[in-house]
């Protein structure tokens, strides 16, 4: 008679190297979605731009902000159910900071394309990935040497992209470029904390509803003749921003709420590196699809901004993942010891 094998037994039976490697593989994965995110998020800039043929920046954010609510609201009464209706004062408070910074900073960078390229608003909105230990110094973080070194970096080469030579003048869509980087570092961080008191589908939709409610009145103050157009003229322009508001709306939903998701299982510091490469996306795709081009004075600025990402962000994922593959060694001998 075989011998029965108790689940118990057989799960202390599985070697530390099969634990190890199969966390690896989980890691990848999110790593690799991720990265198919911010693959999505470069070809965005591109949709956003030529959405603004037929519309005006102000409308179309509210309009996508609005249609945008339903995809996470279907990611969270599938995967979170009864989490919204329990917590809502919890999802409430802590969503109303990242729900402000998104929406400032979607509509800044609208505006911002109005006359900016797509490839030179994904390189500057990038910036938060250098602004982000600086901000994080407000809730406790330590400042680091590489961290100083890659924000001088990204300055040098802010100043060759958006500054003539002998000038220290920006033009308004740069400005309104940084000031939307800033914004969004501000999200990241308000996300994080968030992250550890509520589930990342329900304040997904939490933010994106609570931005919908800041854009929408705005628009009727600020852009009223989007509004007149929109109300005169639905059908056509309505069918002629559909192809972006599918794109932006639905696929960038998802992956908005995906990205939330992931940021619940890798360190904000690993997400920031893949995010990295969302910049490079946006300034390739401008490149094929709408031609745009940097003289060699840009050129400079865009290697130098690229190098600062990765000088600050791998330089601190490796840290971070040091420090977390010792945690997680410490926790899985316990294990096998019990």
């Amino acid at each position: 008679m075989a011998k029965q094998i108790n689940p118990a037994d057989q799960k202390k039976q599985i070697k530390p190297d099969q634990q190890q490697i199969t966390h690896k593989d989980k890691h990848l994965g999110y790593e690799a979605l991720v990265l198919g995110i911010a693959l999505v998020g470069g070809a965005m800039y591109i949709a956003l731009k030529t959405a603004m043929d037929d519309i005006g920046p102000w409308m179309f954010m509210a309009v996508l902000f609005v249609l945008g609510t339903p995809v996470p609201l279907v990611f969270s009464l599938w995967f979170e159910p009864g989490h919204m209706r329990e917590n809502w004062r919890k999802l409430l408070y802590y969503s109303a900071v990242p729900a402000v910074a998104a929406a400032a900073g979607s509509i800044l960078l609208q505006v911002a394309l109005v006359t900016s390229a797509a490839g030179r608003a994904g390189l500057i909105t990038s910036l938060y990935v250098c602004l982000l230990p600086f901000v994080s110094c407000f809730v406790g973080y330590r400042l680091k040497v590489v961290e100083i070194a890659g924000a001088f970096v990204a300055a040098i080469g802010l100043y060759f992209l958006t500054l003539q030579a002998g000038s220290f003048r920006m033009n308004l869509g740069d400005i309104l470029l940084v000031l939307s980087a800033l914004c969004w570092t501000v999200e990241i961080i308000a996300i994080d904390i968030a992250l550890r008191h509520v589930k990342p589908f329900s304040v997904s939709l939490f933010q994106i509803a609570i931005g919908a409610i800041v854009l929408a009145p705005l628009v009727l103050l600020v852009e009223p003749a989007s509004v007149d157009a929109m109300l005169n003229d639905f059908n056509r322009v309505f069918l002629a921003i559909l192809p972006e508001l599918l794109f932006c709306g639905a696929v960038g939903g998802v992956t908005f709420v995906l990205s939330v998701y992931c940021q619940k299982h890798l360190s904000p510091n690993r997400i920031g590196l893949l995010f990295s490469t969302e910049s490079l996306f946006a300034v390739l795709l401008g490149w094929l699809i709408l031609n745009e081009t940097f003289n060699q004075r840009e050129l400079l600025g865009v290697i130098l901004i690229v190098a600062s990402l990765f000088i600050v962000r791998i330089k601190l994922s490796a840290g971070k993942d040091k420090n977390q593959d010792k945690n997680k060694d410490v926790k899985l001998d316990e294990q096998l010891q019990s």
